[in-house]
């Protein structure tokens, strides 16, 4: 209904990782595509941006929808020596992409929103570490074999007497630690993105 409304849309939408969040934007994108509209997705890191990328081109594979390559194209492929503008080249893009051509009024890559200009930056900070504790936390069953019943049993128990049990007690970086035996590692986060090949 809030699509549909004459009133500007003004959502906050909250929750943890694995809630639906990406899903309800994919939706609300499609709906807004089907009914003519253009869809700007503002992420803070090339690897959010990223993720985002491959997950709307996997869902909305199939429809007249162009999940924009530009913006990959321009960073990997153009130099000025090209001879095309990046709007040109966005617009070669769209040749093979989308059902009908961008108008000429059409200046889509000149509009630019930073997210962290409103003071959103430290939100998604703590936000993209908890990605990163939790990846790593799932990393120590699947190192110990997901498929070996007795040791993700132990490392289920060393997980409840570690990070379930003490809680605020200690500070989350030691409580960690004792999980792991180490500090927290982005490594398993960046391995389930898919941006390096799993071991």
């Amino acid at each position: 209904k809030d699509m549909e409304s004459p009133m500007p849309m003004d959502r906050l939408i909250c929750g943890d990782v694995g809630f639906g969040k990406t899903e309800i934007a994919i939706r609300a994108a499609f709906k807004a595509v089907a009914n003519g509209k253009q869809v700007a997705v503002l992420v803070p890191t090339t690897v959010l941006a990223f993720q985002h990328f491959k997950t709307f081109s996997k869902r909305l594979d199939g429809f007249p929808v162009n999940v924009d390559l530009s913006d990959l194209r321009l960073h990997s492929q153009w130099t000025p020596e090209l001879g095309v503008s990046p709007d040109g080249l966005r617009r070669e893009i769209a040749a093979t992409t989308t059902v009908m051509d961008p108008i000429p009024e059409d200046q889509f890559l000149c509009a630019f929103g930073h997210i962290f200009a409103g003071g959103y930056s430290a939100g998604y900070y703590s936000y993209k570490w908890a990605e990163v504790l939790s990846a790593d936390a799932f990393s120590a069953f699947e190192e110990v074999g997901l498929d070996q019943e007795d040791q993700v049993r132990a490392t289920g128990a060393r997980f409840r007497d570690t990070v379930l049990s003490l809680g605020g007690s200690r500070s989350p970086a030691e409580v960690f630690e004792a999980f792991r035996g180490r500090p927290a590692s982005t490594e398993a986060l960046i391995r389930h993105s898919g941006l390096v090949a799993a071991a």
